[in-house]
């Protein structure tokens, strides 16, 4: 399985340096083992980021099973919908035993924006500010 990644440039030569040291300085019994160690450590440090992300990037970011409640993200455990942090990332909660609800994130190319599909509703996904009272 091939995955696309997207870099911010002033990172492309970190993960270059580690990438070429686990590829070229590891030392394995046999290739096979070396190429499903690779996979492995490629796996945790470019798609297992941990914790989650938040502010500008150049790119649109969108991650799922991911707690949305998290003190990373609203901080706020009783939260469970998409979380978008105003810049660049959506957050979508994986939580569904918690919130009761599975999440759907649609993009619609028309008006370039995100909904939330709950219930046979599209809600515009906003910036989270906490809850309004």
């Amino acid at each position: 399985m091939a995955y696309k990644l997207a870099i911010p440039e002033h990172t492309e030569l970190q993960i270059d340096k580690c990438i070429s040291y686990i590829v070229n300085t590891l030392r394995y019994p046999t290739a096979a083992e070396a190429v499903l160690d690779d996979i492995e450590h490629a796996y945790d440090l470019l798609l297992g980021k941990f914790p989650a992300s938040k502010g500008k990037f150049y790119k649109t970011l969108v991650a799922g099973h991911v707690g949305t409640g998290s003190r990373d993200l609203a901080n706020d455990r009783s939260y469970h919908d998409v979380y978008y942090d105003g810049e660049s990332h959506y957050y979508i909660d994986g939580s569904v035993y918690k919130g009761r609800k599975l999440l759907l994130l649609e993009y619609d190319e028309n008006d370039g924006k995100y909904y939330q599909i709950e219930s046979n509703r599209r809600i515009p996904v906003r910036k989270y500010e906490g809850y309004i009272s």
